[in-house]
C-alpha cells in the first residue's frame, strides 16, 4: 500500500467489501472538504487513498457480480481523477455509500 502507510493489503482484503466501499466514500468527503478550504495537495493525496482503495476493492473475490457491475462507473469517473470537480466528489460519495448500504 503505498497512500496507505499503517494499513496493509491483507488487512484490507480482510474487510467486508462495504466497509472498503464507506472508506472510500469518506476519503472523498474529506476531499470535498479540503478542497473548498483551498488544500489542493490534500485533495489529491485523499483521491489517491481513494483509488488505492478502489484498486483493493476490484480485486476483491468476496464483493457480488451485481455490486462488480455498478463500480464501473466510479472506478471511471477515478481514471482522471485530478478533473473531478468538487460536485463530483459528493456525487461519487453518495454512490459509494448507496451501493455499501445495499
Amino acid at each position: 500500500m503505498r497512500y496507505h502507510k499503517k494499513l496493509l493489503r491483507t488487512k484490507l482484503e480482510q474487510l467486508s467489501w462495504k466497509i472498503v466501499l464507506q472508506m472510500i466514500a469518506s476519503e472523498l468527503s474529506r476531499a470535498l472538504h479540503l478542497k473548498k478550504n483551498g488544500g489542493r495537495k490534500e485533495v489529491e493525496n485523499c483521491l489517491l487513498r481513494a483509488k488505492e482503495l478502489l484498486g483493493v476493492l476490484e480485486s476483491s473475490s468476496k464483493i457480488p457480480a451485481e455490486i462488480g457491475l455498478k463500480l464501473l462507473p466510479i472506478m471511471k469517473e477515478f481514471i482522471n481523477y485530478n478533473y473531478i470537480p468538487p460536485k463530483e466528489f459528493k456525487c461519487l460519495y453518495n454512490k459509494c455509500m448507496l451501493l455499501s448500504k445495499s
